[in-house]
């Protein structure tokens, strides 16, 4: 549970800002915050590999009682973070921001303008959303959950707060700056708890060692995990830019406007998978070790090379706790959309659609959950490669189906015109 809320604190900051805009502005805005938040949300989610690497090298150093390579580890991950995260904000700030966002959704379209400004403010808190991701894995490694916790509820404190002063007269632009400030309260927080904790190093030769060959190690541990999150991501994309190119065809801001409802609360409810697979990957590397020790005395030949008693205990839970989780996460995801949909907007048109698509997103975080718990279970194991191989797999299949419905649809041209 304490996972599942940590979780919950990135994709509520996005939702908070789908409903106040959907509340208080018009259907337009609504519609062009889905591609907008497409690009800033999977830009971050590509960066997960930081916190999924930084989980594993912490717990394996804690489990053998290397704290000095535990701190190394957290250090070269924050370095990391500052590396990509400023990469990343000059790349939405510069030229290339406006023309990825125009390659998902037409420049004629109504508040595209609005859009890209979500997208420039929102990219300025990169370097503190890949922080606030690195601090998280390594509070979580150390099975350190009330700094997270602590963090997470601050930061959903002061979006709501900006939201509903900002979003009803600044409309994008406000939700963008008031997702921004949470970020930073939330990273304050955590770096006042790492520093209290001494989670981190603490003088500039140790962060110049780990800015060395640690650092080096993050990318090249991270790049099987980059491999499958880009899948997932190449996947999200698609579907942003298969529902706008419809949705643009057709003039149809109503139908855009409720996949970027739907698309916000699978990212709410799809956490609970995560914090399964996370789960996994903090305390199976403790059992896989655990029972290594229990073979030591046995002959060679004696040994096995599959998981052992107490690292298949982990995984039977987790999966468990899928099936129990995500049945009861699918329920919740469908009939939220279905049985109160005015709770995010009060165009009946926008309604609508949300009721006829309810169950599908249901569906979908059923298999999530599961899929999940077996994703940690191999990441926790080492098998980073066989997992990125089958996503990669799967995303091209996916992706092929989403750019055919974009073709049917007519993609390229619009309903609107300039």
């Amino acid at each position: 549970l304490p996972l599942l809320l940590v979780w919950l604190a990135s994709p509520l900051l996005s939702l908070v800002d789908t409903a106040a805009v959907g509340a208080s502005r018009p259907t337009a805005e609504l519609a062009v915050l889905g591609p907008a938040c497409a690009a800033c949300d999977n830009a971050a989610f590509l960066c997960t590999f930081l916190g999924i690497v930084t989980t594993g090298a912490v717990s394996r150093a804690l489990a053998t009682g290397d704290e000095t390579k535990a701190k190394t580890a957290s250090g070269a991950a924050c370095v990391a973070a500052l590396v990509v995260g400023g990469l990343l904000t000059a790349a939405a700030c510069s030229p290339l921001g406006p023309a990825g966002l125009g390659a998902m959704v037409p420049r004629s379209t109504p508040g595209f303008s609005a859009a890209v400004a979500y997208t420039r403010i929102r990219s300025l808190a990169f370097v503190p959303a890949l922080l606030i991701m690195v601090l998280q894995s390594t509070s979580l490694a150390r099975r350190n959950v009330r700094a997270p916790l602590k963090a997470a509820g601050l930061s959903g404190a002061a979006n709501l707060v900006g939201d509903g002063i900002l979003v009803p007269t600044m409309g994008l632009a406000g939700a963008a700056l008031a997702t921004t400030a949470a970020q930073i309260v939330a990273l304050i927080a955590l770096l006042q708890d790492a520093a209290k904790g001494k989670f981190l190093p603490s003088s500039p030769k140790q962060w110049a060692r780990s800015a060395g060959a640690p650092f080096r190690q993050i990318f090249t541990k991270g790049a099987p995990v980059v491999a499958a999150l880009s899948a997932k991501t190449a996947v999200l994309l698609s579907l942003s830019y298969a529902a706008a190119s419809t949705a643009t065809k057709r003039g149809d801001l109503a139908a855009l406007a409720a996949h970027q409802i739907l698309v916000g609360l699978y990212f709410v409810f799809a956490p609970v998978g995560d914090a399964l697979s996370q789960t996994v990957q903090t305390f199976l590397p403790r059992s896989i070790v655990a029972d290594q020790l229990d073979e030591v005395d046995r002959p060679p030949q004696k040994r096995s090379k599959a998981l052992g008693p107490k690292s298949r205990a982990v995984v039977k839970g987790a999966v468990a706790a899928a099936l129990v989780l995500g049945g009861l996460d699918a329920v919740m995801a469908w009939g939220l959309p279905a049985g109160l949909p005015t709770l995010f907007s009060r165009d009946p048109a926008v309604a609508a659609a949300l009721r006829r698509t309810a169950p599908y997103l249901g569906a979908a975080l059923m298999v999530h959950g599961l899929s999940s718990a077996t994703e940690g279970t191999m990441l926790a194991n080492r098998d980073a490669g066989v997992l990125g191989g089958l996503y990669a797999f799967d995303a091209a299949v996916v992706v092929a189906a989403f750019f055919a419905v974009a073709r049917a649809a007519g993609a390229g041209t619009s309903g609107w015109r300039g």
